[in-house]
């Protein structure tokens, strides 16, 4: 019930700028140039929910704060959501849904090319993130999402071409900061699996049982071989006495190396 109610009270929260540009319209507050005022501020609050995507992880992490990180879906789909208006408003007012104006505009106008190549990005995130697509994509739906990154980079710079014009770079800088404070521990995080994993590369534990030897790899990173590739080397290099259980392994180069260590562990347990 309480879970149900938070959900519902940051859905609320998420539609904060349509109800702020609801009320601006009334009392208006649109500035003199509405179309152009809710075409900026709708881009500027996609990035924002971007901002809360990437703070979800490190709040869980470092503040124990789980709200962000079991809303991060519906996060995503609202800066989808404000980017699509954003797009839209641009194409509607500034273009009048004529295509070969919008597409005169993507070829010609460099800031128009980055935001619609972030907007391209975006959408098989959002098109991806029901709990159908993450099973039918496995491990490839995390390796899809790491998408936006990318994405997110594109904005900034999207939104710094935007300023260049009026040569008004100082929300671009808090930006800016903020999304490489909120990358900065993913950034630490690599740096250390992959120190780990070069110095683990190597490592194993011998525990003898049932009068045969089990090897334990401890290692990470992109090489991994699956494990039916794995019975196939070990059986090809003669290893019938050893239970071999791999986690992953960094480099393919020191697979041969590996392959020795298996050969001595073989020889302690025959």
């Amino acid at each position: 019930m309480i879970s149900a109610m938070v959900s519902v009270l940051m859905f609320v929260a998420c539609l904060y700028p349509v109800f702020l540009w609801v009320g601006l319209g009334f009392t208006g507050g649109l500035t003199a140039n509405p179309p152009e005022y809710l075409i900026r501020s709708s881009g500027e609050w996609a990035l924002v929910a971007l901002c809360l995507v990437l703070l979800a992880t490190p709040l869980n992490r470092y503040a124990r704060g789980s709200v962000l990180l079991l809303h991060r879906r519906m996060l995503g789909l609202f800066a989808y959501f404000y980017s699509t208006l954003h797009l839209l408003g641009w194409a509607l007012w500034e273009q009048g849904f004529m295509l070969t104006a919008m597409w005169h505009d993507v070829v010609t106008r460099w800031f128009i090319t980055v935001g619609v190549v972030a907007f391209v990005l975006l959408t098989p995130l959002a098109l991806t993130s029901t709990r159908g697509w993450m099973r039918r994509l496995g491990r490839n739906w995390k390796r899809l999402h790491y998408a936006v990154y990318p994405a997110i980079a594109l904005s900034l710079w999207h939104f710094w071409l935007v300023r260049a014009g009026k040569n008004d770079f100082f929300e671009v800088w808090v930006y800016l900061a903020v999304i490489l404070l909120l990358c900065l521990p993913r950034i630490i995080q690599s740096g250390r699996s992959l120190s780990a994993g070069n110095h683990h590369a190597m490592t194993f534990k011998v525990r003898p049982g049932r009068g045969k030897g089990e090897v334990v790899f401890v290692t990470q990173g992109p090489a991994a071989f699956s494990r039916r590739r794995w019975r196939g080397f070990v059986s090809t290099h003669g290893l019938s006495s050893v239970r071999v259980r791999c986690i992953a392994v960094l480099f393919r180069q020191e697979i041969e190396a590996v392959f020795r260590a298996w050969h001595r562990c073989d020889r302690v347990f025959q």
